[in-house]
């Protein structure tokens, strides 16, 4: 892993954190494979779980790229929740994840499920959001996997703004 010793410092003082190698193995930085986020801290004290590990990447790992890392899975979490608001009133529920959102459809015949997915899918394409969908390995939950990629964060993070205005 390619990372300063002050972009470490300046984790530290607002994250617990610990480095691993790809056998889950705590080592020293030019050995790690991923970074695991543990709580937040304030004045040295863990104030809230963040529980997160970062894949490591060939470049330079700085300290914007790791709390722009967090901050995605913020802006899923927010915009599972104002998905709820849209898809609730075809009784769904999406719950947000490391790739997007989930929606649990293991119950349900299956032109009930497929009318489920085409609501979801009329739903973000109305919003412009670029995704993919699969199931999961069991077929019990559609995956919406939201593209990380800039320009939909920032379509996502504009559908969030646009959310508290009346006319939405």
């Amino acid at each position: 892993m390619k990372i300063s010793k002050e972009t470490l410092e300046q984790l530290e003082t607002i994250y617990s954190i610990t480095l691993f190698d790809n056998n889950v193995n705590e080592v020293e930085p030019n050995k790690a494979t991923e970074i695991y986020i543990g709580w937040e801290k304030a004045n040295g004290v863990l104030i809230n779980p963040v529980l997160k590990t970062i894949k490591a990447k060939k470049s330079e790992i700085t300290f914007e790229w790791v709390v722009s890392k967090l901050n995605a899975d913020a802006i899923y979490k927010s915009f599972a929740e104002h998905f709820n608001k849209i898809v609730s009133k075809f009784g769904l529920y999406g719950y947000p994840t490391t790739y997007g959102i989930g929606v649990f459809v293991a119950v349900g015949f299956r032109n009930s499920i497929n009318e489920t997915k085409s609501q979801i899918t009329n739903v973000l394409n109305q919003m412009g959001v670029k995704y993919e969908n699969e199931y999961s390995e069991a077929g019990w939950v559609f995956r919406y996997k939201i593209s990380k990629a800039k320009d939909n964060i920032n379509k996502i993070e504009e559908i969030l703004k646009d959310a508290n205005n009346p006319g939405f």
